[in-house]
């Protein structure tokens, strides 16, 4: 079987040509639909491997591709445990490009507080994906389209420091001798254990939004606190350095993680950014004066973006031309 051709199965991305050589396939041979299904589940399961261990990585899904050519169940069931680790791992190197990668730094001097010879790990995240990760001290973190999180394979005993470029939803394992440190450019993010939000894409303002818990927002040398959060607080920090709190909904904002998009007063520019990362396109606003025009939007799970588009052009005055992967609003 064409490698190729399971990959788009496993996305759901099959055409009607691919799905047929997969029913031919499944058709000429139990094990086949056998082999398939327990791919399904570990497809299921990858985003919950850790990205810890590159080498360990690599050498499982040598192995595992080893197994690809032939189906054989019974050692899926026999070694059940060591299958599922390895073909997760494998899943992550088979599909290079449609999910995020990652890379090990040694000395990273983004993290250069941390204790020496660390590994330091980066994952990026591509448009039209998102991912979620646990980390080693069993932090979970999601991230969204168009997003970069750098982080150590292995945590100190005296801090856990993370650099995100992008947006990321932080499900902090709480430890009170460790405190747990965001860095967004030149602003930090602290706290001990608890879930938040934080927005900070390259050119946009960032947003620090609180959903249960606690932190303190600070500049990157400690010599300013810009915030301290309490839950359904949010602080955004323009590109000039203004500071703006505000009440939100802050479950409604990191609603991202299971696919839906909440926009509140936002400005079109924003918006469109957001659908840029989300459906890896491009998007030009063709009157500037449109740029700033505030919307109240739900994007539901699987919506397309044309739906998208015509709730837009249903409510405001404006209209969209799509060419290919280029959206012309105007």
């Amino acid at each position: 079987m064409d490698e190729k051709v399971l990959l788009q199965f496993l996305t759901k991305n099959c055409s009607s040509e691919e799905l047929l050589i997969i029913d031919q396939w499944i058709i000429a041979n139990p094990e086949n639909a056998r082999w398939l299904f327990e791919m399904e589940e570990i497809w299921n399961l990858k985003n919950e491997l850790k990205y810890s261990d590159e080498k360990k990585i690599k050498k499982a899904y040598n192995r595992f591709l080893k197994k690809t050519d032939r189906p054989r169940v019974k050692k899926l069931t026999r070694r059940k445990h060591f299958i599922y680790t390895a073909a997760a791992a494998a899943a992550i190197f088979f599909i290079v490009l449609s999910i995020p990668y990652f890379k090990t730094d040694k000395h990273s001097e983004i993290l250069n507080n941390l204790n020496d010879n660390i590994n330091v790990n980066e994952i990026n995240v591509p448009n039209g994906q998102s991912i979620s990760i646990k980390l080693a001290d069993g932090t979970i973190v999601w991230l969204n389209s168009g997003s970069k999180l750098i982080y150590p394979a292995e945590f100190s005993s005296k801090n856990r420091i993370v650099k995100l470029i992008g947006e990321g939803f932080f499900e902090v394992e709480h430890n009170k001798k460790s405190p747990f440190t965001v860095m967004t450019g030149e602003i930090k993010t602290k706290v001990l254990g608890t879930k938040f939000n934080i927005k900070a894409y390259p050119k946009e303002s960032k947003r620090i939004s609180l959903l249960e818990g606690g932190i303190e927002v600070s500049s990157e040398n400690d010599n300013e606190i810009i915030q301290l959060l309490e839950p359904n607080q949010q602080v955004e920090i323009s590109e000039s350095g203004a500071v703006k709190k505000s009440i939100v909904n802050s479950l409604a904002i990191s609603q991202w993680t299971e696919g839906e998009f909440f926009f509140e007063n936002e400005s079109l520019e924003i918006i469109t950014a957001t659908l840029k990362r989300k459906f890896n396109v491009n998007i030009f606003i063709k009157n500037d004066s449109y740029k700033n025009m505030a919307l109240n939007s739900h994007i539901k799970k699987n919506s397309s973006l044309e739906d998208v588009l015509k709730v837009f052009k249903g409510t405001r005055n404006i209209d969209y031309l799509i060419k290919g992967d280029t959206v012309y609003i105007y």
